[in-house]
């Protein structure tokens, strides 16, 4: 399911087709300052910038990839709708 960025442990990157509306989506996860990994759903924008859709928060690395399994499986079968839930969470409330 995640593809590393160019082979290293600096994040994962999935470009992914939601079931619902047909349309792409990026889940990414990478370490953000403080040595803590963050999880986003993004939005590619029409010319260039994209929209954050969603984001975890205080992920470990050992976190990390599963987290962005379960974003990713959540951003490809459920509704966009839905996704409100969770749009800026932390880390407790998913299961690792």
């Amino acid at each position: 399911m995640s593809v590393d960025y160019k082979g290293k442990k600096s994040g994962y990157l999935s470009r992914v087709t939601n079931a619902h509306d047909g349309k792409q989506y990026i889940v990414s996860t990478a370490r953000v300052r403080g040595g803590d990994w963050q999880t986003a759903v993004l939005k590619p924008g029409f010319f260039g910038p994209f929209r954050r859709l969603m984001t975890i928060d205080d992920l470990t690395e050992q976190q990390a990839s599963s987290v962005h399994d379960q974003v990713e499986a959540i951003v490809e079968k459920d509704d966009p709708m839905h996704w409100g839930l969770f749009r800026h969470t932390k880390v407790d409330r998913w299961k690792t």
